[in-house]
């Protein structure tokens, strides 16, 4: 199997980097480092896919209203699992919830949620 990070490293790339796409701090980190970099960067990130992942039966995800905030930082993921739940300020603020039929699983909630809010079923 070809490695990218190698076929880089053999066109040149000085800065070449291999993350997890699930640890969202690290590639976070790793993607910070790259753009400061002062010369062309490589950053691969990959994982399993979560959609077999999915199919093997991955638990899924849940978000507890007692400790939901409805500060909205889950919905800024795009993920198509978190939906509005209670409406907490009319109109603007909703707390959240997961439908675990469209959930894979990937964690990437739960890394975000400052609160706690979001564990695994």
């Amino acid at each position: 199997m070809t490695d990218i990070c190698e076929v880089a490293k053999s066109m040149g790339f000085r800065h070449v980097a291999k993350v997890s796409a699930y640890n969202l701090a690290e590639l976070e980190s790793v993607l910070k480092e790259a753009l400061d970099c002062d010369e062309p960067a490589l950053v691969v990130a990959g994982g399993p896919c979560r959609v077999a992942a999915k199919l093997m039966g991955t638990n899924t995800y849940t978000v507890d209203p007692q400790k939901c905030k409805a500060c909205g930082a889950c919905f800024t993921l795009g993920c198509p699992a978190i939906e509005r739940a209670a409406e907490v300020v009319p109109g603007k603020r909703y707390q959240s919830r997961i439908d675990p039929a469209q959930c894979s699983g990937c964690d990437i909630c739960s890394q975000l949620c400052k609160f706690g809010a979001i564990s695994r079923c």
